[in-house]
């Protein structure tokens, strides 16, 4: 990549990973139950983990800092857990953190396994994915016609229309990229350019 895109995707990165700190900050001080605000404020973390360690240039910046990437594992779990959290008042319990906690572990296989034995494992851990932004979806639009806290209503909407919609998109573009590497779609991945532009637009 040329050194003028570069310093953009960096530039867009950093503009994410501040979006993304002041949502971290406005939900932990936010109104909503305890469950939620926690799982909000892990999501964050797990959220700016990825889109630093997505990013090549960046990573290696840092020294190729290993925890950052394990950081990164359970966002699609921690999202859910957000969800749920949000809109269905679940609790923190056992069931609900062994979801993230699984997607990290899967995530480590894809790092200590070799050849095929990998491959498994990151479909695995992208097809999880999948299903847990399906099910995120269908927890927003269940409720949506008798929600009546307005605030509330408007931020279905925005996970609903955004945040959901680029994770399946995210998977879709990552399983593409698995049968056809030089595809074009590769280009809107978090860890390129256009992928992590879209990011930042989304998070601001």
């Amino acid at each position: 990549m040329p050194d003028s895109l570069v310093l953009i995707d960096v530039f867009a990165r950093g503009v994410a990973v501040g979006a993304t700190s002041l949502l971290g900050l406005s939900i932990v001080r936010g109104g909503e139950n305890r469950s939620a605000r926690i799982a909000g404020a892990l999501m964050c973390v797990s959220i700016i983990a990825w889109l630093v360690s997505e990013s090549l240039d960046l990573w290696t910046a840092m020294g190729q800092w290993l925890p950052l990437v394990i950081a990164a594992f359970p966002v699609g779990g921690l999202f859910w857990l957000f969800v749920v959290g949000l809109f269905e008042d679940r609790p923190l319990a056992a069931p609900a953190l062994a979801v993230p906690v699984a997607l990290t572990g899967v995530g480590l296989l894809i790092l200590i396994l070799e050849g095929k034995a990998s491959n498994w494992a990151w479909l695995a851990y992208n097809g999880v994915s999948g299903a847990l932004a399906l099910h995120a979806l269908f927890a927003i639009a269940r409720g949506w016609s008798g929600d009546l806290v307005e605030g509330r209503r408007r931020l279905r909407g925005a996970v609903l229309g955004l945040g959901a919609l680029f994770a399946l998109v995210s998977v879709t573009m990552g399983l593409m990229s698995r049968l056809d590497p030089a595809g074009p779609w590769r280009l809107f991945l978090v860890g390129n350019l256009y992928g992590g532009l879209a990011f930042a637009t989304l998070m601001v």
